[in-house]
């Protein structure tokens, strides 16, 4: 398949429709992967690495890539039920690059190239009928009080009611600043560590007040594939928050990184 690079900011859009009505409706932005940089080697994968919630993207933004998509979905005959999009947006006036000032970290900031006399339009991936995948789902409950996968089994059993009910965020808006990591293998070998997400926790417990979520895949004795593997794999995802700004909750993430690799380096993996 072929089709036309788009090199906007990509993002992943949730919304929860009754009688085509838009009663939730959130953007995570995506941020960019190893592939993705202008630096970046044929080795390099296109796998996830990070989502950051509440969008830092301008509001007139977040609403047209709403419109786009409740069109295409209306289009397609959807008009009930949990939805998990993404794409990326032409000519954003917003473009992700690394952050010197928050320790090197991805975020989107103002795009120099932005051209004011181009349309803006949202170029869609992909719509995929079901909620979020588990770990951004989590983060969304977290985050704003709305649960997806509750609000599918309520569809299922056609309690319209209180799937608009649960489909309230909460009042004041998101209660903080969140990035969900996912952490890579980088190479290949066996796990000596038994729990890494609970080996970083107890050495950093400043670090661990700031995680709201966390899960471990690859396990002491797993064994791992590394970055050449026909199928990526995760070693373990994390949830980090602030209240505080959407800079701390970077600052926090990066360091967090930067803790988990010292962890690694002596145990994580054996060749």
């Amino acid at each position: 398949m072929v089709e036309p690079y788009v090199d906007g900011p990509e993002v992943d859009a949730n919304f929860a429709l009754l009688d085509g009505e838009v009663v939730f409706y959130e953007i995570a932005d995506d941020v960019p992967s190893l592939g993705d940089a202008r630096d970046s080697s044929v080795h390099d994968n296109f796998q996830e690495t990070a989502n950051l919630l509440p969008t830092a993207l301008p509001r007139d933004e977040v609403e047209m890539v709403r419109r786009s998509i409740l069109d295409s979905l209306k289009r397609m005959g959807f008009y009930n039920g949990t939805f998990h999009c993404k794409g990326r947006i032409r000519n954003s006036t917003m473009t992700y690059q690394r952050r010197n000032d928050v320790d090197g970290s991805w975020d989107l900031v103002s795009n120099h190239n932005y051209d004011p006399s181009r349309q803006q339009s949202f170029f869609l991936h992909e719509i995929n009928a079901r909620p979020a995948g588990y770990l951004e789902s989590v983060a969304t409950v977290l985050t704003c009080g709305v649960d997806y996968y509750a609000l599918q089994m309520l569809f299922s059993l056609n309690d319209r009611e209180r799937y608009r009910q649960l489909s309230q965020p909460f009042r004041k808006g998101p209660q903080w600043h969140l990035a969900l990591l996912l952490i890579p293998e980088d190479r290949a070998g066996v796990m000596e560590t038994p729990d890494t997400p609970l080996d970083l926790m107890q050495r950093h417990a400043d670090l661990a007040a700031a995680i709201v979520d966390h899960n471990t895949v690859i396990r002491g004795g797993d064994r791992c594939f590394g970055p050449k593997a026909s199928q990526f794999n995760y070693l373990a995802d994390f949830s980090v928050m602030s209240r505080a700004c959407r800079d701390d909750c970077l600052t926090l993430a990066q360091k967090f990184c930067l803790s988990y690799a010292d962890i690694c380096k002596p145990h994580l993996p054996r060749w």
